[in-house]
């Protein structure tokens, strides 16, 4: 079988997992409560009578594959990789949190603001087509939020005492794109050596001396470099900021897991608002910083500077995942401050309010103690 043929068959069997993915059944079978998902396992676990069903995954690594990013967005892929969801707009954040049916009322995840479902409408989304699962508990999830919030210095008494609050923290399935591609770029640069020579000068008080200085020399290159740009990692969310998305790396992207919706039962799930192509644009920005670095490095010598560089992209494929977050509002005179914890690795990250009571405080303790310091010494 020719390479073009296991593309197909690749690309065939990738709709046909797509289209099988259906809603599960989330009920308990022995109380009829709610199932969900147990962060750490490969369980559902009953809300009421802590029955544990397992989630029987297999996993084909095949149906993990790339999915061709010229041919998606040519069309060579039908109907069956897209879904339908309901969602609303967050009118204070411009979240876009998808709706479970039978909510009547809810906030937004990442703000907390009321949301208004009767603004909520239907749109169509690619499939997720991995994951990664939640390991984090919300217990260990709270522990890490409040360890990190004591580490803060100068923050607000009331901010501190919100840490406590259990009911803030909230695990959300954010949305991302990957890539995959070949590179090949031609590259003009510089390349410096450095070099050590001697100089003569006069000091302060006149007298001549000699030192040892270090020069460089630059001199002209051009080459080429072939790279692989694999998983470049791009947030499709725009509710979380990409600073603080860029803070919660890295992400264990080797073990997804095929996307199941089981693992989504008992957590939230936000929408993509950045689309496929505008994702791949914000990639190749990724790629070509990347590249950077290895062409300073095929450069060589002691400083590189890159004058021009001309890249192709070649085999470019992608993935849509959702990788877990918890996150955490707190409004704190007028104003929203959101902490995010990645449920893989438990890194913490945020935005924080300033006591400046404290602030001041602690500059007058400063200003007395040197005050007392000084009179001591005298």
């Amino acid at each position: 079988m020719d390479s073009m043929e296991t593309k197909n068959e690749d690309n065939n069997l990738i709709q046909q997992e797509f289209s099988t993915l259906t809603q599960q059944r989330l009920n308990c079978q022995n109380c009829a409560a709610l199932l969900v998902y147990l962060p750490g396992t490969r369980f559902l676990v009953c809300t009421y009578c802590k029955f544990r069903q397992a989630i029987d995954n297999n996993n084909n690594k095949r149906f993990l594959g790339e999915i061709d990013y010229n041919e998606f967005i040519s069309g060579g892929f039908n109907e069956s990789v897209h879904q339908e969801l309901n969602i609303v707009h967050c009118n204070s954040c411009g979240a876009t949190p998808v709706l479970k049916s039978g909510v009547v009322a809810d906030s937004c995840s990442f703000c907390g603001n009321s949301l208004v479902l009767a603004n909520g409408s239907k749109a169509k989304f690619l499939r997720p087509q991995a994951l990664l699962p939640f390991e984090v508990d919300v217990k260990t999830g709270l522990l890490l939020f409040r360890g990190w919030v004591k580490k803060l210095w100068f923050a607000p008494r009331a901010f501190l005492k919100s840490a406590k609050n259990d009911e803030q923290l909230r695990g959300v399935y954010i949305p991302y794109w990957t890539f995959d591609s070949q590179t090949s770029s031609q590259y003009s640069g510089r390349r410096g050596v450095d070099y050590q020579t001697t100089e003569t000068y006069t000091d302060d008080n006149g007298h001549t001396r000699t030192r040892t200085v270090t020069e460089t020399q630059w001199s002209y290159v051009s080459g080429h470099v072939d790279y692989f740009c694999d998983d470049e990692l791009v947030i499709a969310s725009r509710s979380l900021p990409s600073y603080w998305a860029k803070a919660l790396e890295p992400w264990d992207l080797k073990k997804l897991t095929l996307f199941d919706e089981r693992y989504l039962s008992g957590f939230y799930a936000e929408a993509y608002q950045l689309s496929l192509t505008d994702g791949y644009s914000e990639a190749q920005q990724g790629m070509k910083e990347k590249i950077h670095g290895v062409i300073c490095a095929d450069i060589g010598g002691d400083h590189q500077k890159v004058d021009s560089v001309q890249t192709t992209f070649s085999g470019v494929t992608f993935k849509h995942i959702l990788l877990p977050v918890w996150i955490s509002s707190y409004l704190y005179k007028g104003k929203t401050y959101s902490f995010f914890i990645n449920a893989r690795t438990g890194e913490v990250q945020g935005q924080r309010p300033y006591s400046w009571v404290k602030i001041m405080f602690f500059a007058l303790c400063c200003v007395a103690f040197i005050v007392a310091f000084l009179l001591a010494v005298v």
